[in-house]
């Protein structure tokens, strides 16, 4: 009898893979806690270059490169090129105008001041606020340290998810 070589989670994957052609796929481990409870430290996820896929739009998880970290990091778009954001309370504005929650209801109470995003850099945002080293902290990111967009968590198999 020969044994095929690949699981029920494989073949999930190369699915997940040949739907969103073409594109350069790779895999990343979370390191952190920035992006919980979507992704836990230990998860792996599939990811797709930025370079065949197109441009961001706000809510995109990307991997991206910071002097501040040797290794990628995974964040949130929350705002994008020339927009104004600002927030209050814990709340994000953009353009003055509350911007709908991407992450779960844990409260946050902290401010932002008023920045315009510079034409090609987005602001990023970890999921998890109160723990999370972000655009807050190192401003806005340029497109051209932005290279892959998350499309899959596919280990543990117990936290298998097909992203938006």
């Amino acid at each position: 009898m020969v044994k095929f070589p690949f699981n029920r989670i494989d073949i999930q994957v190369m699915k997940t893979m040949v739907l969103n052609a073409p594109c350069l796929i790779s895999r990343f481990s979370i390191r952190h806690s920035s992006m919980d409870p979507l992704f836990r430290k230990g998860d792996r996820v599939l990811a797709c270059s930025l370079k065949l896929t197109g441009g961001l739009k706000r809510g995109d998880i990307v991997f991206f490169r910071n002097a501040n970290f040797e290794y990628p990091i995974v964040k949130r778009v929350i705002g994008l090129p020339g927009e104004n954001l600002e927030i209050i309370s814990g709340k994000v504005h953009i353009n003055n105008i509350p911007l709908a929650n991407y992450v779960h209801n844990i409260p946050t109470n902290y401010n932002y001041g008023q920045i315009d995003i510079p034409k090609g850099f987005y602001f990023l945002m970890g999921d998890n606020r109160n723990n999370s080293e972000d655009s807050r902290d190192f401003g806005p990111i340029p497109l051209d340290r932005i290279f892959y967009r998350a499309l899959a968590i596919y280990r543990p198999l117990s936290h298998f998810k097909i992203l938006p």
